[in-house]
């Protein structure tokens, strides 16, 4: 055998350290590169090459342009320049498979197991998905010796990585796959939510399936031995605990723990990163993200404080063409079924996408679509050539090139997707970081059809709560600067077409779909003046958040203390204050339970989401404003800063697709109810939510007739029950108590049947009904009420109004009797 004697010696032999010096060195390297760095790659090498020695760099890049090219030779680079090890970090397996592909085509060395030699004597790249990096056994700092040590580390993808880390200190205990420990949880915290709220309590006993209760935090203290046991215990033969309890169980006292009728969600705020310590100490960490235009999660999650390089392409010519329009918006009058069936014409020459938040959103897209992608058979995305194809909540990790996707549509908010987001987003409703978080995903969504500068898609938005979100300016500024002009560019477009058909809006897709020059001209020239990204883009209340955290995971509450004090200090809004406060008294329930007591009764009294304890708040009547109800619509409007009548009638449709009996959760229902009162000129409240007592809404009109609400539109029975009749005779003594015995009122359930259980006691009251066929005719009449109150001449005009609120019989006492059908007694058993 022939020995190449010019292989040895290799000590003596330059490396390189340059990555743009590196991708030209590369001999095996695929003809798809052409043997040059595109524009946008090569100026980003640079950049970081400069800024190499910094431990944390943040890269931006657009979608499509190159980062998996971009972060195998930044750690090629690191490699050769004896820096140690290289870990490249994706968020799942499918992804995996895409950078290792990337990498032979480079011709660059990767491997996919810790146990590799040539990662062990760091030859190769080590390609792993997020989860063997974060779970409670990490390798990389969980261990009790040898863990692995980290050098280099790139994390790609990082916002849809930071989703799937989070679940690593989570655990669900499903009621129907583990029974035994979800019943003994149930059974220690059921006292403490019996004294918190009886009524929501028998719900969830009665499997009412979208009901939540927080498990009061001072709970959670007294008891966190035995919860510890009980998880403990179940470790060896419930999976779905093994790989994150090691995460948590130096910090119950710190988790959230939300109880439905069917699981049990326990959770951490954030991240212990710390916890990963090869993380923690690696000597650079970068990490690759689309040009969202936030970066709190990454803050937050991952403590990204300190040191912080942001890099970002100076030139932005790698950005794809897009056409971006909202039909709904244009048209208020077209329904989400004439979009439907037109993108099924349009399918038939355009392969489409549809990215839905929901299986039960996905059942609408059922009758036209040729396939649906889940979790469960996403990997055959690329095997398939379906030309309608439906992607149910998979917002990103998807790459739809050319003419894979050419018409895109997100139809729907995402979803929240755990217990915990919801709870927040009920104690902040629309808080930026929520609001900052979809307008994330809905970017990402949008960035499927459209993977590098040729490339071009057309999107289309729709759902009137989406859409009602993203007509305000303020939400806007969430998205990156690109998205931001191009939605701009397509708004202008809009002016153009307003009260168009669905058919008319979707023939200007032709201009991007068949690349027409003025319109590639005009695309182009919005784009041309887009700012160099340089700042790391957080609220510094994130910021303090995580100090606070941080603090908290040491056991150093008073310093906890100090961080979430400084941000009530500051803050103006009185519900972002509340819940500071509210977390301050979590910290405080800690060391000084007194103390924390008077604490959560300051921030309930700020905030009325805040989860109700064993402290039940006083409930304050509210005073009737006594104004026309057509002088309140107008009031509401002028509230809500509506700058023309078509938002009125956006906002009446956003919130009438939320009143289905079976389809939308409980919460969203009352909420939608409140919103509608509101809408509508009432005084509309949710007393049970905001107080623990009372009923789930109240509306009141301003001649003091009250409507006394139970929304119980989860219900399958074709009976009313006992236990909800029971509720409603409660609420309407608690609604005498609180405004008068003399009072006028009217005692309304909603649900399917006007039947009651023989069993049930109701005395004199005469119990009206909104079931199925009533609350569709509600919402119709409702509807067309909003049509006709859109003529600017109704809009600024209290009489007009007053006439139209005739006209639609919409007011309180007349709602009752066109909308409502009495109860009749079930015959004796």
């Amino acid at each position: 055998m022939k020995i190449n004697f010019n292989e040895l010696n290799q000590n003596n032999k330059e490396v390189l350290t340059n990555p743009k010096s590196i991708f030209t060195s590369l001999k095996d390297k695929s003809s798809k590169y052409g043997g040059y760095l595109r524009d946008v790659q090569s100026d980003v090498l640079e950049q970081w090459y400069e800024n190499r020695n910094n431990k944390n760099t943040i890269i931006k890049m657009n979608t499509g342009s190159g980062k998996t090219l971009v972060a195998l030779l930044i750690l090629k680079s690191c490699m050769n320049e004896n820096k140690g090890n290289a870990i490249y970090v994706v968020p799942n397996n499918y992804l995996i498979e895409q950078v290792a592909k990337e990498a032979e085509d480079l011709g660059i060395e990767v491997v996919t197991s810790t146990e590799d030699l040539k990662f062990i004597k760091k030859e190769a790249i080590l390609i792993i998905n997020i989860y063997k990096l974060i779970n409670g056994k990490s390798v990389f700092g969980l261990k009790d010796k040898d863990n692995i040590k980290i050098d280099n580390i790139i994390i790609d993808d990082v916002h849809a990585c930071l989703d799937s880390a989070k679940s690593q200190v989570t655990i669900n205990i499903n009621k129907e796959n583990i029974p035994e420990l979800y019943n003994n949880l149930f059974l220690m915290f059921r006292e403490s939510l019996q004294k918190q709220n009886f009524a929501k309590l028998i719900d969830i006993e009665n499997n009412a399936t979208s009901q939540l209760m927080v498990v009061p935090f001072n709970t959670i203290i007294r008891k966190k031995e035995q919860i510890l046991q009980c998880l403990s215990n179940a470790v060896e033969t419930v999976p779905e605990i093994k790989f994150s309890i090691d995460l948590l169980k130096e910090y119950i006292n710190l988790c959230d723990i939300i109880i439905s009728s069917t699981e049990i969600e326990i959770s951490l705020p954030c991240l212990p990163i710390h916890k990963i310590k090869s993380f923690e100490n690696a000597k650079r960490r970068i990490f690759l993200s689309a040009t969202l235009n936030d970066d709190s999660d990454l803050v937050k999650e991952l403590n990204i404080i300190d040191n912080i390089k942001v890099i970002c392409p100076k030139d932005n010519s790698d950005i794809g063409n897009r056409m971006i329009l909202m039909p709904q918006s244009i048209n208020p009058k077209i329904s989400d079924e004439e979009i439907k069936q037109s993108i099924k014409k349009i399918s038939l020459d355009y392969k489409t996408f549809v990215i839905v938040p929901s299986f039960a959103r996905a059942s609408f897209w059922e009758d036209v679509a040729d396939y649906i992608y889940t979790a469960d058979n996403i990997a055959e995305i690329h095997n398939h050539d379906y030309q309608l194809n439906v992607l149910v909540g998979r917002y990103d990790g998807i790459d739809l090139p050319d003419d894979m996707c050419r018409m895109l549509v997100i139809d729907g908010l995402p979803d929240n997707r755990t217990m915990s987001d919801l709870i927040e987003e009920e104690i902040l409703i629309n808080n930026s970081e929520s609001l900052k978080r979809k307008v994330q995903m809905v970017e990402q969504g949008m960035g499927r059809g459209v993977r590098s500068n040729s490339d071009y898609c057309a999107v289309i938005i729709m759902n009137y709560k989406l859409i009602k979100m993203l007509s305000d300016l303020d939400i806007l500024k969430y998205f990156s600067e690109a998205t931001r002009k191009q939605i701009e560019l397509s708004n202008e477009i809009a002016k153009q077409l307003t009260e168009s058909s669905i058919n008319d809006i979707l023939s200007v897709f032709d201009y991007c779909l068949h690349k027409d020059e003025q319109w590639i001209t005009v695309s182009i020239k919005a784009l041309a003046d887009l700012k160099n990204e340089t700042e790391i883009h957080c609220n510094q209340s994130i910021i303090s958040l995580r100090k606070a955290y941080n603090s908290a995971f040491q056991q150093d509450y008073d310093q906890a203390i100090d961080y979430l004090n400084e941000l009530v200090s500051k803050e103006l809004d009185n519900k972002k204050k509340g819940y500071y406060i509210y977390l301050i008294a979590k910290n405080y329930a800690n060391k000084d339970s007194i103390q924390s007591e008077k604490l959560l009764k300051e921030a309930k009294r700020l905030n009325s989401g805040i989860p109700i304890t064993s402290i039940v708040p006083i409930y304050k009547s509210k005073k009737n404003k006594n104004i026309k109800q057509s002088d309140a619509i107008m009031e509401f409007c002028k509230n809500n800063r509506y700058e023309n009548p078509t938002e009125y009638l956006l906002n009446i449709q956003a919130i009438t697709e939320d009143l289905h009996f079976n389809k939308t959760p409980f919460n969203t229902f009352e909420n939608a109810i409140y919103e509608l009162g509101k809408s509508l000129g009432f005084e509309s409240t949710r007393p049970e939510k905001q107080y623990g007592k009372g009923p789930d809404n109240l509306w009141i009109d301003n001649d003091k007739n009250y409507c006394i609400i139970e929304c119980k539109n989860e219900a399958t029975s074709n009976i009313i029950s006992k236990d909800y009749c029971e509720q409603l005779l409660g609420s309407i003594n608690w609604v005498k108590e609180e405004y008068g015995n003399n009072i006028s009122y009217f005692s309304i359930i909603i649900h399917p049947s006007n039947i009651i259980d023989w069993r049930a006691s109701i005395g004199n009251e005469k119990i009206k009904v909104i079931n199925q066929t009533e609350l569709e005719n509600f919402k119709e009449r409702v509807i067309d009420f909003s049509n006709n109150f859109i003529n600017p001449n109704n809009y600024e005009n209290s009489t007009n109004i007053k006439q139209l609120i005739d006209e639609y019989k919409l007011s309180l006492k007349e709602i009752i009797t066109q909308f409502t059908v009495l109860t009749t007694l079930e015959k004796k058993k």
